[in-house]
């Protein structure tokens, strides 16, 4: 949802079984639902849990471009997968511009034919794209994006893909271990979406129109309780949509706060060491330059929530 509490709430990172698999070509970017009985292109060393694409009306068939993988549902005209994977592509390149590049980042983008088929999929009716870890490690991260999204305006979609594409680098980022394990982005749930909503905003040039919008969700909270901590990942996924949008605007809010504070290559340091457990103390990572001093950041935080509730 564009700037109506937050660039695209709810969208998110989220685990999520792979019980088969479905074969795609190494580096395509559009997977299209044919007539029954075509072809699908394969390769064996190169796939995506079936799961997703379960329940579509036709087996989907690929088409190759560079950098991403597109599983696509019959959502527009002949030329919207090219888009969608240029738009993806462009995406991807916008959040490693900002929260650094990570190597070997894929972006796997799935379109269900329908919003139906976009809640089978991932579990939710509430969210634009949600980017979701199979459990199963031969699997990389999966982002499934809401078809009216895709058939929407372009500016919106720009905005869902890159904060996906967020989620997407700070998890294939947190594969650094030195014991070899691969880690998932441990950061707390404010860090996650705070930082994917702040990304795109910052480079769109959104800050402004989304601070206006945040304010406005905000205050119209006044009457409400002050928060005593930062959102939780169950306020991030709120059913109530205004409850779940201010809780997006919040953590906006708090890493709009941290990046003035520490700089934004700080703060991208500082929420990749959330998975290195040995850099961990009581209140985050504490090593160095990756310490954040968070009770002077939540007091500075629930100031500017007291000076937009006025």
């Amino acid at each position: 949802m564009l700037l109506a509490g937050g660039l695209s709430a709810l969208t998110g990172c989220v685990a999520h079984p792979a019980d088969r698999d479905r074969a795609a070509p190494p580096g395509a970017t559009a997977i299209l639902p044919t007539a029954p009985g075509a072809a699908v292109e394969a390769s064996a060393a190169d796939r995506i849990p079936a799961a997703y694409t379960r329940g579509w009306p036709h087996p989907p068939r690929a088409t190759r471009r560079s950098g991403c993988l597109v599983v696509f549902g019959p959502v527009g005209p002949a030329g919207r997968p090219q888009a969608l994977a240029h738009a993806g592509a462009a995406a991807l390149a916008r959040a490693g511009r900002l929260w650094g590049t990570v190597p070997r980042a894929r972006l796997v983008l799935v379109v269900p034919p329908s919003r139906r088929l976009f809640a089978q999929a991932t579990g939710t009716t509430a969210a634009t794209a949600v980017t979701l870890v199979p459990t199963d490690t031969r699997y990389g991260p999966v982002t499934v994006v809401r078809p009216d999204i895709v058939r929407g305006d372009p500016d919106v979609l720009a905005s869902v893909l890159t904060h996906e594409c967020v989620h997407l680098l700070a998890d294939v980022g947190a594969a650094h271990a030195t014991d070899g394990r691969v880690r998932r982005d441990l950061a707390p749930a404010w860090v996650r979406e705070g930082m994917a909503e702040y990304v795109p905003a910052r480079a769109l040039g959104l800050g402004s129109a989304l601070r206006a919008s945040a304010r406005r969700s905000i205050h119209a909270a006044r009457t409400r309780p002050l928060p005593a901590s930062f959102p939780t990942a169950a306020a991030l996924a709120a059913t109530d949509p205004h409850d779940r949008s201010r809780a997006y605007d919040e953590a906006w809010l708090a890493v709009d706060l941290l990046v003035a504070q520490v700089g934004l290559g700080r703060a991208v340091r500082w929420q990749r060491a959330w998975s290195q457990p040995s850099d961990l103390g009581n209140d985050g990572p504490s090593a160095g330059d990756s310490a954040v001093d968070l009770p002077a950041l939540r007091a500075r935080w629930q100031a500017q929530l007291r000076r937009w509730r006025r």
